[in-house]
């Protein structure tokens, strides 16, 4: 641990990302040299401010709170790691703190595709809809949801080296002779399982349905960044969503939906989960912190060099000395840069240095109690040379030399750094001779080497920490109590809801609804809701409607029909054709319509009535009302009494006569002799409702149903 740091204002450390094979670290670790030469600079950097932001909390280093005007232990929150650029480095920064528990978030605008759980999903949804990918096949089996092992995976391509993967996982299936075939055999049929009910599911519906049968929203949530992995699950299923509201349909669309969707607005953020105050470290560029302040800030790829890209183009252009073009001789065949695109070439480089100095200042007056500057270097005794070279001879000030040749924001201050007071690290390792010009620097400086089998070896260590750690918790003997909450751990973990059927009653029910569970023994709710479909257009060439359909259009005549006009079957047909020429029935349903049972029923007793009281005729009128639930559910116990269920339902038709309501529900089907009493059973329960709606709602009684 850097103790000594924490009485410095500002760190910096340089770290060497070059192994030497002679080192002796190398040969007393447990690492691969391969493995150590595959860390690339930016994940060495990585590891490293992960481990000294451990040290800074776990130290409880103390920064000043303006709100409440005292000092504190450092919380993550007070922290900040800024970026030239956070395009590359800003995922694995996050990769790597997450790996150690550190709650981070970077705001980079891309990424979301490429994070483990959307990705994981992605290639789910991809084979369901066609398992013969074996990219997407072997990321599904090798993840959490399946866990095969990479054993596993070998061993099953073994039974087809030469076909689609798929190919040789049905070979394994068919074996049925051991533990690995029967786990291929049950990934199958789920596979086939799973492609059935896509066929019958919203894609919505679907994903969140695969998210809750196979555990995988819940195993991300229990993951380093939980929330945040869950926030990316939740966009994808609100993507579906979107999707839904298009005229595509289908598993295959969505998928080639989401693909279209990264090429025409390119890669996108992750789910934005925090708030102002969260307590995460923030990973940010430069650039977006400007005006911001935080107590504790490190400003990481100090050793990245500083993009001279532009001036390496064949034509240059200033927007004062014009442009700079190359020479080509035509004869020789060779092309070299002329004086105009030499004197363009400096003048460019000088104000990309000036800008990148800008920068570097803006960077440095984010800090408000401690800066922490990180950055790799390939070589550390080249590195040291160069800047000891350029720190000689000179004053205290930063010559333009030294300015114009610097490729990074280290050789901007190390030259410096180097005739600095603190900077003994620096002159130690190249032997130089401290200069006493720079000594009225009154800044104080924790200058540290880091070489890169350093900080492995102490990841190493926190990762022989953490498996003694979980060791210890697998040998723990759960006889034992370690606690004195017991019983109220226990309690809490099987406390079960005395009231859970209150739960499962519907808070709201149609009146048809009400009649099935009242009249059928047993009120089942399935997945798959019993519906009938609608038989296509072209499929059904005699152009016949359903007695349902039938029955919607007569009802409709009924409640747009005009009472005046219904002295013969003609009129009532006129009133029907223009019911069809105004589109509100179709030509089939206009002639499914029987105009001579329509007027049979108004020039009956009940029909002339309602005539008579026409203007007290109310027609499709629609009620809500609350019922008590165990009028619904019988078997409910007595203390449900005061659970409310909101019934709705719409009345067909009722009029009044002489103070009271005569209620009239219209029918369509088709009766045999001696089916009147089942009739009336059917739908008693139904006018029962309705009388009782309109007793509230009008104050009068029905005398008649």
């Amino acid at each position: 641990m850097l103790k000594q740091s924490d009485n410095y204002n500002i760190e910096l450390h340089v770290i060497e990302n070059k192994v030497n094979i002679e080192d002796e670290q190398i040969e007393k670790s447990n690492f691969d040299l391969e493995d150590i030469e595959d860390i690339d600079s930016i994940q060495l950097e990585a590891k490293f401010v992960g481990k000294r932001i451990k040290e800074l909390i776990q130290s409880e280093f103390k920064v000043y709170d303006k709100e409440k005007g005292e000092v504190r232990p450092v919380k993550y929150s007070d922290i900040v790691i800024l970026m030239r650029s956070t395009r590359d480095a800003a995922p694995i920064f996050v990769e790597e703190l997450t790996s150690l528990n550190i709650p981070v978030y970077a705001d980079t605008g891309t990424g979301y595709f490429n994070t483990v759980e959307v990705s994981t999903v992605m290639s789910l949804l991809q084979i369901i809809d066609n398992p013969r990918q074996d990219i997407q096949l072997l990321s599904v089996l090798r993840s959490p949801i399946f866990g095969f092992s990479t054993e596993d995976l070998i061993n099953i391509r073994l039974e087809d080296k030469e076909g689609l993967y798929f190919d040789a996982l049905n070979k394994k299936a068919e074996k049925k002779d051991d533990e690995l075939s029967e786990r291929a055999s049950a990934f199958i049929d789920k596979l086939k399982c799973w492609k059935e009910k896509s066929v019958n599911m919203p894609i919505s519906e679907f994903i969140w349905y695969l998210y809750t049968e196979t555990g995988y929203f819940a195993y991300s949530a229990a993951l380093p960044g939980g929330t945040q992995r869950q926030a990316n699950l939740r966009i994808l299923f609100e993507r579906a969503k979107t999707y839904e509201e298009t005229s595509l349909k289908g598993l295959f669309n969505f998928i080639n939906f989401i693909n279209r969707l990264k090429i025409s607005s390119g890669d996108m953020g992750s789910a934005k989960i925090l708030g102002e105050n969260e307590n995460v470290v923030r990973i940010m560029s430069i650039h977006k912190s400007k005006g911001l302040e935080f107590p504790v800030c490190f400003i990481s790829g100090m050793g990245k060099k500083i993009n001279f890209m532009d001036l390496n183009k064949p034509i240059l252009f200033h927007h004062d000395l014009g442009f700079g073009p190359e020479y080509i001789d035509v004869e020789k065949r060779i092309s070299y840069p002329t004086i105009f695109k030499e004197a363009i070439k400096g003048k460019v480089k000088l104000e990309t240095l000036s800008e990148e100095m800008r920068i570097l200042y803006v960077a440095f007056t984010r800090a408000k109690e401690k800066l922490i500057l990180t950055g790799c270097v390939r070589n550390m005794e080249s590195a040291l040379n160069g800047w000891d070279i350029r720190s000689k001879g000179r004053g205290p000030k930063i010559s333009k030399f030294n300015v114009l040749t610097s490729k990074t924001y280290f050789d901007l201050i190390c030259p410096e750094i180097i005739r600095h007071p603190d900077g003994k690290p620096f002159r130690d390792a190249v032997g130089f001779d401290f200069n006493p010009l720079c000594s009225d620097f009154n800044s104080k400086w924790d200058v540290r080497l880091h070489s890169k089998m350093d900080i492995l070896q102490t990841e190493q260590k926190n990762i022989e920490k953490e498996k003694d750690r979980v060791e210890d918790i697998l040998n723990t003997d759960l006889s034992k109590s370690y606690s004195n909450f017991d019983e109220e751990i226990n309690k809490r973990l099987n406390f079960e809801y005395a009231y859970k059927r209150a739960s499962e009653i519907p808070q709201v029910l149609s009146i048809t609804e009400v009649k099935n569970i009242l009249l059928e023994d047993e009120y089942e709710k399935s997945l798959y809701p019993n519906v009938k479909m609608k038989k296509p257009a072209f499929l059904d060439q005699k152009k016949t409607i359903s007695p349902a359909e039938k029955g919607i259009a007569t009802h409709l005549v009924m409640q747009k029909i005009d009472m005046e006009k219904v002295n013969s079957p003609e009129e009532i047909k006129e009133q029907v054709d223009y019911m069809v020429k105004r589109e509100l029935l179709s030509n089939e349903e206009g002639k499914a319509v029987d105009e001579n049972k329509i007027y049979r029923f108004f020039i009956s007793p009940l029909g002339t009535r309602m005539i008579k009281a026409e203007k007290t005729v109310k027609r499709e009128t629609e009620f809500n009302m609350f019922i008590e639930s165990n009028e619904i559910y019988k078997e409910l116990p007595p203390e449900y009494k005061n659970e409310k269920i909101f019934l709705r339902g719409i009345i067909d038709c009722y009029f009044e006569e002489n103070g009271e309501i005569v209620l009239i529900d219209y029918k369509t089907d088709y009766l045999k002799d001696g089916d009147e009493e089942e009739i009336k059973k059917k739908y008693s329960i139904q006018l029962d409702y309705y009388s009782r709606a309109l007793e509230k709602i009008t104050g009068l009684r029905v005398k008649e149903k």
